[in-house]
């Protein structure tokens, strides 16, 4: 007999507490077993939201990587697009630069060859002022040269 069980106790409370004993003991594995399998069922859940969280968390760094990856091409887009721009724009500066070089170019060949003209104008007048100047003291060399020989030799 166990030592708690007073031997003096009629064997029908013995028989009681025994019987209490005994559910209390299966109490106390099924909450053994319950908790086991509550602890076991615990693991799994953190497991699986371990797993999940990994997943969702890749999942996030790729769709990160995917946006920043769009983000980049639209930018790259972008600076493609002002590169044409500033390229459209350079080339027109340089045609409008040069038809305003042909237009002073041609001014300026204009203005040159008026001063040509007025320059040759001005040459063909001063020869013939050369030429009318030469011929009057020849005319005057002549005459002085026909009164020295017509004049009495003293």
């Amino acid at each position: 007999m166990p030592p708690e069980i007073n031997s003096s106790t009629p064997p029908s409370k013995y028989a009681e507490e025994l019987r209490y004993r005994n559910y209390r003991a299966q109490l106390e594995q099924r909450n053994e077993v319950e908790l086991k399998e509550l602890e076991a069922r615990h693991a799994d859940e953190v497991e699986k939201i371990s797993v999940d969280h990994a997943t969702e968390l890749d999942s996030l760094h790729r769709a990160y990587d995917v946006q920043i990856s769009e983000e980049s091409e639209a930018l790259q887009e972008k600076l493609h697009q002002i590169r044409l721009t500033n390229e459209e724009r350079i080339n027109d500066e340089k045609r409008t630069a040069e038809v305003e070089l042909s237009k002073i170019k041609a001014t300026q060949d204009i203005y040159k060859a008026e001063i040509k003209k007025n320059g040759e104008t001005q040459i063909d007048a001063l020869q013939k002022q050369l030429q009318a100047s030469a011929e009057a003291l020849h005319e005057q060399a002549k005459k002085s040269a026909h009164r020295e020989r017509e004049a009495p030799r003293v």
